[in-house]
């Protein structure tokens, strides 16, 4: 018992809200454009953490198979209460595996992001990562799906940064309301590491509500 409480300690905890709403579009049989709107609680649920804006385009290639691209522009608070603005750019590529109600999708994106780019002599500094993501979801229903997934985060733009500096491990279901809308919660576990500072993790618990034009 000593010793698990010991390594329970290690940790920087913290619990998260998150409140997300999709609004999205469909131009052509193929391509969809989408916009996210990111709402996110920090600090035991105290602080208002974050707000993101995020365009998006998903073009279905084949079968399965997509790429997607987008942009992220948002205030993120700082130590001091502050609120630094934040720029991320992103592209990258799903596929999606089906059998019966079964389905297994890969998503493999490159994200590049830029904080206070006019108001800090860091905000010239480029930060690339790799983000992978393996979902396994289940169909219950015509309305009702299940899943759990895994997402790593790799850094690249500087050799001091560890290999995975952060993983996520989701637990969730969405159902559909209406032919148009839809809502989906989760339960996030996220765990952050540093070679400077103590690892982070972050319960987190998510609620996105999408709707289709």
């Amino acid at each position: 018992m000593m010793g698990l409480h010991l390594r329970a300690q290690e940790f920087d905890n913290d619990a998260r809200l998150w409140l997300y709403v999709k609004l999205n579009k469909s131009l052509s049989s193929k391509l969809k454009a989408q916009l996210i709107l990111q709402n996110r609680l920090d600090n035991n649920v105290s602080e208002y953490g974050q707000f993101n804006l995020n365009p998006e385009l998903n073009y279905k290639l084949f079968k399965g198979f997509r790429l997607t691209g987008g942009y992220v522009v948002g205030k993120i608070r700082n130590l001091d209460a502050s609120y630094a603005t934040r720029h991320q750019a992103y592209a990258g590529f799903s596929y999606k595996w089906k059998w019966k109600q079964l389905a297994l999708t890969y998503r493999n994106l490159v994200q590049v992001q830029a904080k206070s780019v006019w108001s800090s002599n860091k905000g010239e500094v480029l930060r690339w990562y790799e983000r992978n993501k393996l979902t396994l979801s289940y169909q219950l229903n015509r309305r009702l799906e299940a899943y759990l997934a895994q997402e790593f985060n790799s850094p690249f733009y500087r050799f001091s940064e560890m290999p995975i500096n952060r993983f996520r491990s989701f637990v969730g279901a969405s159902c559909k309301l209406s032919t148009k809308s839809e809502i989906e919660g989760y339960f996030m576990l996220q765990t952050k590491s540093s070679f400077k500072s103590r690892p982070d993790r972050d319960f987190v618990y998510g609620i996105t509500y999408a709707y289709n034009f």
